[in-house]
């Protein structure tokens, strides 16, 4: 069986462009919410939000395959700042199975045959976002920049 990380996550590192202080917060917070806003979005139209990911966009009985059935996922998708960047992903301990599980086209699951259930929405190490949404980071740090000279 695989092993289960604690967090699903994705760390980011950002282009401060020289940005101290408060302005360098504000562009933390604000590509944090980007990146969460894009996440959300795309899960709720059944499709990644990753370069080139994989989203099985059909359940079983054919509908769409959201992922927030209960809620419980979807409210747990958030980020956190730290020096450099963000991280953006599933840092609940009791929605990151699930979460790995649906990213990971439930690897090492015991009954689920592996990659037929696969939806990423969190890059691996090696991936990243999609390049629309990586355009919309970067213009609202653009935006921020201005605003602040």
């Amino acid at each position: 069986m695989a092993r289960i990380p604690e967090k699903l996550t994705k760390r980011v590192r950002i282009d401060f462009q020289g940005a101290k202080g408060e302005v360098k917060e504000r562009i933390k917070q604000e590509v944090g919410e980007i990146y969460t806003e894009e996440i959300l979005s795309h899960l709720t139209k059944s499709k990644s939000p990753v370069s080139g990911g994989t989203f099985k966009k059909l359940k079983k009985d054919k509908s769409a395959a959201d992922l927030f059935e209960d809620g419980d996922l979807y409210s747990s998708v958030n980020f956190e700042t730290y020096r450099d960047g963000i991280e953006v992903g599933v840092f609940d301990s009791t929605e990151v199975p699930k979460a790995y599980g649906h990213n990971s086209g439930f690897k090492g699951h015991p009954t689920i045959p592996e990659g037929k259930y696969k939806r990423e929405f969190i890059p691996g190490k090696d991936a990243s976002f999609k390049k629309t949404i990586e355009a919309k980071v970067s213009k609202r740090i653009s935006d921020i920049l201005k605003e602040s000279e």
